[in-house]
C-alpha cells in the first residue's frame, strides 16, 4: 500500500515537473522534446506523443531482448502521458 502511495506520487510530480518545463519553454529533455514536436507537427496532445514513443521503445526493446513485451510499462507510460496532458490542459 506504502509503495503504490510512493508510485502515485512519483508520477504525479514527474508529470508535473515536464509540463511545467514544457509551459516555461526552457527546453525541454531530449524524449519531452521529441513528444512536443510530434504534437505540433502531427497535431496530437504532447501526452498522446509520449505514450506512442514510449510503446514504440518498449515493442523495440521486446524484439532487441527477444522478449515479450512489458505491458505494465506501457500502462506508466500511458499514465504518465494523461497526466501531462491533464497538467498541460489549462495552459494549452
Amino acid at each position: 500500500m506504502i509503495r503504490s502511495l510512493f508510485y502515485s506520487i512519483g508520477l504525479l510530480s514527474l508529470s508535473l515537473g515536464v509540463s511545467f518545463v514544457i509551459h516555461a519553454n526552457m527546453g525541454a529533455g531530449p524524449w519531452d522534446a521529441l513528444a512536443v514536436g510530434e504534437s505540433r507537427l502531427f497535431h496530437l496532445t504532447i501526452g498522446t506523443c509520449i505514450f506512442l514513443n514510449g510503446c514504440i521503445l518498449i515493442g523495440v526493446n521486446a524484439f532487441l531482448l527477444k522478449e515479450r513485451p512489458r505491458w505494465l510499462a506501457a500502462l506508466s507510460i500511458f499514465l504518465i502521458g494523461q497526466l501531462v496532458d491533464f497538467w498541460l490542459t489549462p495552459t494549452m
